[in-house]
């Protein structure tokens, strides 16, 4: 029996994989975009549109395309697309992208869109500009078109199909011209249409082997992790993109597997590109989103919650060149990112806060070559990171009020090459910066360090290794206030600034913006390097010392 434990073993992961994964088949290619919402459904919800289909309808035109109501010319619509999505694929002198349908006339078979500034969506996924749908002139002829049907919570059809080749015949009239690019799925398999013949036949990506099938055709889906299972790795020099709208959040049960090369999950409000943020809330132990073994993702837009008590770590990274912007993780058990061995990563503009008690760090790991910029990580129970990777850049972080005996704002591990600039460390629990090991190559200038030392004994920077190698450089740094002094072992730089009065506006109301106290932030202010270079007398700097830079003057843009 015992020969035969591994085999009973190794079908037993096999099936346990298949119970936790989504089940999905997709077929569409990396130029497919893909969108979450609340009101979705993961079995009926298609949740897809191909932009890069190359067989949608060529003979639109656009009427008024320099206002804000472009009015289109077209042929398939239905009165049903109004708030559909009309999407501009290619013209001469348009602007490609995604517009609102806000009329629809099916006696003149014309659609009229919003092109307001703020109210389409660029074809590279960032909010319009410019009033219209064109670059010059009035008109567009020969425009290429479809409507993307994904981005609402309802299937725009239903029927019954059949295919045994690429070839889908319905049994009743369901397709329209405009449903090229859309997707169109069984529950089980997912295909993207790709050209149009008649209201009963269109063709598909891939035969679906489809018998009497029960079909549906639009609506978004209803869960990230189903999201994740139908995106497919990057063909260059196109990427799936994942939008995941905010509505009431989202919760998972499980690990989101976010597995496939290139692929960008960014949440949205209202519309693509505002820059909402989407809420998922794990509901059990678990690593919210696991990225692994795939290079570049991108996760933008997102608040993940472990749920007090609940999920381990907000997104736990094993592979290299993942950018995370955006994003706030909050409540987490083990750490806020845990990014292992990962390389060449960036985290920036996110938030990492209110950890529970016995987390290790709000960031993990021995990443090297890592960027860590604009972010703010405060109130956690554990430091604001304890990497062990070399190469570490930190720039115009905010790390405030990490408490506990051991809590410091960075412990830096690693041996070599760290940046830290422009950076305010302000009442964490020990340390505001502790160094470990040699420190060949680092670089501290240009950062505050206010109250460290709020748990326990605390030194502003404080150097562990009495034997310290490598000339760390330490210089244009401001200090107040911290528990047991401003550094240990090691020499302060001739341009250190020590403090008589709190730098910062009001730390405990959110505002980290240098005062004007003559004694606290004013010393700080033009007090940075790099100020004047060297030759240039008359080209002077005025970097300031910290994280947040002050303004001396109000700019009336207004022309009055």
């Amino acid at each position: 029996m015992r020969r035969f434990r591994p085999l009973f073993a190794f079908w037993l992961a096999l099936f346990m994989l298949s119970v936790n994964a989504p089940m999905a088949w997709a077929a569409f290619t990396a130029s497919a975009v893909i969108e979450v919402q609340t009101g979705g459904s993961d079995s009926t919800g298609v949740g897809v549109f191909d932009p890069g289909v190359a067989g949608m309808d060529a003979t639109a035109s656009v009427a008024s395309a320099n206002t804000s109501a472009p009015v289109v010319t077209v042929n398939g619509e239905a009165a049903g697309d109004v708030n559909m999505w009309f999407y501009l694929k290619s013209a001469t002198s348009s602007l490609p992208g995604w517009y609102k349908i806000s009329s629809v006339d099916t006696t003149n078979h014309k659609y009229t869109i919003n092109a307001t500034i703020g109210s389409a969506v660029l074809a590279n996924g960032t909010l319009n500009t410019v009033t219209g749908c064109c670059s010059t002139g009035t008109t567009l002829s020969s425009v290429t078109w479809a409507v993307d049907y994904s981005q609402t919570t309802g299937n725009i059809t239903t029927g019954t199909a059949s295919s045994s080749t690429t070839t889908l015949t319905a049994t009743t009239a369901i397709f329209r011209k405009p449903m090229v690019g859309n997707g169109v799925t069984n529950g089980t398999a997912w295909r993207v249409i790709t050209a149009y013949t008649s209201t009963t036949v269109v063709t598909v990506d891939s035969a679906p082997a489809w018998t009497s099938q029960s079909i549906s055709i639009g609506g978004a889906l209803a869960s990230p992790a189903q999201a994740w299972s139908l995106a497919v790795n990057r063909t260059s020099p196109n990427s799936n993109r994942i939008w995941v709208k905010a509505g009431s959040g989202y919760s998972t049960a499980a690990n989101i597997a976010a597995n496939k090369d290139s692929v960008t999950m960014q949440g949205y409000s209202s519309i693509r590109g505002d820059s909402g943020r989407a809420t998922i809330t794990a509901t059990t132990g678990c690593t919210i989103i696991i990225a692994a073994s795939q290079f570049n993702c991108y996760f933008r837009n997102l608040i993940l919650d472990c749920g007090s008590s609940v999920a381990n770590t907000g997104i736990t990274v094993s592979s290299n060149e993942v950018n995370i912007q955006n994003v706030w993780v909050k409540n987490f058990l083990v750490a806020g990112f845990a990014l292992g061995t990962s390389s060449t990563c960036e985290i920036v503009d996110c938030e990492m806060s209110a950890s529970q008690s016995g987390a290790t760090a709000g960031i993990t790991g021995s990443a090297t070559n890592l960027k860590i910029s604009g972010c703010y990580i405060h109130g956690n129970l554990c430091p604001a990171s304890t990497l062990s990777g070399n190469a570490q850049t930190w720039t115009n972080n905010i790390i405030y009020s990490n408490t506990g005996t051991s809590s410091d704002g960075l412990t830096l591990a690693g041996s070599y090459g760290h940046q830290i600039t422009n950076n305010t460390f302000y009442g964490n629990g020990r340390d505001g910066i502790r160094l470990q090991n040699y420190q060949a190559g680092t670089v501290i200038r240009n950062n505050i360090f206010v109250s460290n030392g709020a748990s326990t004994a605390g030194y502003g920077i404080n150097c562990s290794n009495a034997q310290m190698q490598g000339s760390p450089i330490f210089n244009y740094n401001a200090f107040f206030g911290n528990a047991t002094g401003l550094m240990n072992q090691i020499n302060t730089g001739a341009n250190d600034v020590t403090l008589g009065a709190d730098p910062v506006t009001n730390a405990a109301g959110g505002n980290f913006k240098l005062n004007n106290n003559a004694t606290g932030g004013r010393l700080s202010r033009h007090a940075g390097i790099p100020g004047t270079p060297p030759g240039l007398s008359a080209t002077k700097g005025y970097l300031d010392i910290g994280a947040v830079q002050h303004s001396d003057l109000v700019v009336n843009r207004g022309g009055r």
